[in-house]
Order: structure tokens, then C-alpha cells, then sequence
């Protein structure tokens, strides 16, 4: 991944702050074929963003207005190395996130480096892929946190 600016401490310190607030740490199941990291920022405010993809890449998606009250959303969307990317720099910073940044760090280990796109798993990383998945799931789901 090559970046236009290396991103400073204030830079990752932002970042996660807009994660914990703004944003969604999860694993995505493609089709059952493969599992993907991915990092998401919204924000009625267009720039937020335009300074999410300036600094990380990524690409941005317009969400219209359900309602004619409401103002149209933006969400920066990243995936995969980048992502991963973006949860390392901002792990010491999150506050809200952490939980599912760890389970995100522990879903890198069952990626092999020296294979790209669809990697043939062993049986025992499919099942820790599959306990991750799960784990985020009930991190990010909706509703009061259960002790």
C-alpha cells in the first residue's frame, strides 16, 4: 500500500477517534468463500471523509437522504491490507474500538503473507476464522452491552 503522506501521530490519534465515534471495525463473509477486515467512517460532513481517504486510501460512497429531514451521508470505506493497515497505527488510540481492533489483529494471523487473494485455509484457521467473525459480530451488535 502506497500512501501520499505518512500519517502522523496526531494523524492516527484523529483516526481512531473518528473509528470509535463515526466508524465500524468488521469482518465481512463473502459468500462463505472468504472473510474480509473492513473499516468504515460516516459522517454527514463530506470532509471528514475526503481526510479519511487523503490520509488511508480507501474510496467513498454517497448514502442519500431516507427521509427529505435528513441530510445525505458519506462513508469511507476501507479493506483488507489497508485496513490493516489503519488498525496498527490507530490501536494504542482507540478507546471505544478496542475489543474489536484486537479481535481484527487476531484475524490478520490466520493470513498468510505469501499467498494473495483466495488462499487455500488449513481446517483449524477456517474454525478461528470462523470464532472471529462470530466475536465481532456480537461486539458490534446494537442495543446495551452485556456484562
Amino acid at each position: 500500500m502506497t500512501l501520499k503522506k505518512t500519517p502522523t501521530e496526531t494523524d492516527w490519534a484523529r483516526m481512531a477517534a473518528f473509528i470509535d465515534g463515526e466508524g465500524c471495525i468488521s469482518l465481512v463473509e463473502h459468500r462463505t468463500v472468504y472473510t474480509c477486515l473492513r473499516i468504515m467512517v460516516t459522517n454527514t460532513d463530506r470532509r471528514l471523509v475526503e481526510w479519511c481517504k487523503s490520509l488511508f486510501d480507501g474510496h467513498i460512497c454517497e448514502k442519500k437522504a431516507r427521509k427529505p429531514t435528513h441530510k445525505p451521508s458519506y462513508q469511507w470505506v476501507v479493506s483488507s491490507r489497508a485496513a490493516a493497515f489503519v488498525i496498527k497505527g490507530c490501536y494504542p488510540y482507540f478507546l471505544l474500538k478496542k475489543e474489536q481492533s484486537e479481535v481484527a489483529l487476531e484475524f490478520l494471523t490466520t493470513i498468510n503473507p505469501s499467498i494473495s487473494n483466495f488462499p487455500i485455509l488449513r481446517t483449524e484457521q477456517k474454525k478461528k476464522r470462523k470464532l472471529l467473525l462470530l466475536e465481532m459480530h456480537q461486539l458490534n451488535k446494537k442495543g446495551p452491552r452485556v456484562a
